[in-house]
């Protein structure tokens, strides 16, 4: 038995709702309205490299050091 999702992509009366479908529509409001996102895409980039760096560590079982990149 899986689990129901009720926080990234939740189907609510037939529309998409959540985390992951408010950021996509927040993104694509941007640039409808050429504002500046809340996340940049250096934040993305960062994510990113946290998230896999967890992987690393996670499938290796060992710590791995996140890489603090200057941009």
């Amino acid at each position: 038995m899986g689990f129901i999702d009720t926080t990234l992509a939740p189907i609510h009366h037939g529309r998409q709702a959540g985390f992951l479908a408010e950021s996509i529509r927040h993104f694509v409001d941007c640039i409808w309205e050429g504002s500046e996102p809340q996340a940049s895409g250096l934040d993305g980039l960062r994510t990113v490299e946290v998230l896999s760096t967890a992987e690393r560590s996670a499938t290796s079982g060992q710590p791995v050091t996140v890489e603090r990149h200057q941009l």
